[in-house]
């Protein structure tokens, strides 16, 4: 499992390393407020984007099966555009 953690937000991930679903678990004070969760390449790009619609999810499932094998970036940013990276392994 890995973990981002601020004085305001915690985010833990897993199973990681995974191939299928990746569970995304959000503890933050409501001033935070996610909006999208990405997943970067080791070159940068952004290979996988989901919107937040519903802040009250704690967890939030993704299916990253279409990924290929490697290492990733996986960002939750809020409106303002602050982000909290987190290491994530695709095997």
């Amino acid at each position: 499992m890995a973990e981002a953690n601020t004085s305001q937000i915690l985010i833990k991930i897993y199973p990681n390393p995974t191939s299928d679903i990746l569970n995304v678990e959000l503890l933050y004070l409501d001033t935070f407020k996610p909006t999208e969760i990405a997943i970067i390449d080791q070159l940068g790009y952004i290979v996988f984007t989901q919107n937040i619609t519903n802040v009250s999810d704690k967890t939030i499932k993704l299916n990253v099966s279409a990924l290929a094998k490697g290492n990733y970036l996986l960002s939750v940013t809020n409106k303002i555009h602050y982000s909290i990276p987190s290491k994530l392994i695709i095997q």
